[in-house]
């Protein structure tokens, strides 16, 4: 099976999480767009991003319903840089797989055995927050993840649905709206900062 692996984030913990998610999600194709840039991992393509909203938080049309605890321009920034790398990566694979580059997976997957088709979406059990599912981890057909990317497109819309500003709940209300089916996993993962 073919699979672009598409990392996001920071790369202050890969050192520590490469092996895992080698041991967990196999060998694939991957594509770092990342705020650091991975040492000589052997990457498809790899670029450095900068940050590119930095509005006033007060001033923010989203604080009228944010969660109290979450920012605004980390999760657009993530949602951007995320959006971009998807954008990036070529039609062909037959599995494509978001994940950050600070996490550690509890099992491994056997992409074999799952129904990837353009409704279902995988995701790890846990790290649930504010009306959404865990968004540090998924895969899916190219279709689905397009999908899944177009949060970024579609936070304005998911917006004025009137749910809460987090990031969990932003990307499971943008899945629900698109009909994308999501399907949890009986693995886990947690962040390794």
């Amino acid at each position: 099976m073919r699979k672009a692996i598409l990392y996001s984030g920071f790369t202050r913990t890969w050192g520590a999480c490469k092996q895992n998610q080698l041991d967990c999600i196999g060998e694939g194709d991957k594509y770092f767009y990342t705020y650091e840039l991975p040492d000589g991992d052997g990457y498809a393509q790899a670029i450095q991003i900068p940050e590119i909203y930095y509005s006033p938080i007060s001033e923010h049309l989203y604080m009228s319903n944010k969660n109290p605890f979450s920012s605004i321009d980390s999760p657009l920034n993530a949602w951007h840089n995320q959006y971009v790398n998807f954008c990036l990566v070529p039609k062909g694979y037959d599995v494509y797989i978001k994940s950050r580059c600070d996490i550690q997976l509890s099992g491994t997957i056997n992409f074999n055995e799952f129904d990837i088709n353009d409704t279902n979406i995988y995701i790890p059990s846990g790290n649930d927050h504010y009306n959404g599912v865990n968004d540090q981890f998924a895969f899916g057909s190219y279709e689905v993840m397009k999908k899944y990317f177009s949060v970024y497109i579609n936070h304005r819309a998911v917006f004025d649905t009137g749910e809460l500003f987090h990031p969990e709940g932003y990307v499971t209300k943008n899945l629900q709206m698109l009909g994308v089916n999501i399907v949890r996993l009986n693995i886990t993962n947690t962040i390794l900062r």
